[in-house]
């Protein structure tokens, strides 16, 4: 891992960077981004997933603020969550979208005795399939059709409202029930077949 330099800190070794001991190699494995900043507002630790997601080689951000590393965090409401991390003492947690590149962070901040640390990992893939299922979603409880999905064993696991009102089952009373709730007794067997 490439180590960030720094001047004239007493709490740091005596190469200038941030004690990593034993974990400097994990933390160099991550594909989550960390950066660790000073009580001053600059960059004294990033791993290489970090210069990765913010699309900057890893030794241009020594001594950066998070503004200048992340700018869509600073025009963001987030925008103060590094410092109250550092205040309150707490973790703070949240998503943020980069307007530069479409794609969506989940970002922690975690507050140090020498300043916070931030760990951020590239969410855009779930927060696609988020959106793709509930778009999926309102199609299906907007369809005039029945729509019930079931388990390879009969079991119904969704019901929407079409469903509802053609046989009269709410959702809550369905979901859970074996198909053959919707069939005459005297037709069960025409399911199996």
């Amino acid at each position: 891992m490439q180590k960030l330099t720094e001047t004239n800190s007493p709490s740091h070794s005596t190469d200038g960077c941030w004690e990593l001991g034993p974990c400097a190699e994990i933390l160099a494995g991550l594909p989550d981004g960390l950066l660790v900043f000073d009580k001053g507002g600059q960059c004294r630790y990033a791993n290489p997933g970090a210069a990765s997601l913010v699309g900057q080689p890893l030794h241009a951000l020594a001594g950066k603020s998070p503004a200048e590393l992340l700018p869509d965090l600073a025009a963001s409401p987030q925008k103060d969550a590094v410092a109250n991390a550092a205040q309150s003492g707490g973790l703070v947690e949240f998503d943020l979208r980069r307007a530069s590149s479409g794609r969506s962070w989940r970002i922690r901040v975690h507050p140090l005795a020498q300043g916070v640390a931030l760990n951020f990992r590239d969410i855009s893939n779930a927060v696609e399939a988020e959106v793709a299922s509930s778009r999926l979603a309102a199609i299906v409880n907007s369809s005039d059709d029945a729509v019930i999905s079931k388990t390879l064993d009969g079991v119904i696991t969704s019901w929407n409202q079409a469903a509802e009102r053609i046989f009269g089952y709410t959702a809550e009373e369905a979901v859970g029930q074996h198909k053959t709730i919707v069939f005459p007794k005297d037709r069960y067997s025409e399911e199996d077949e």
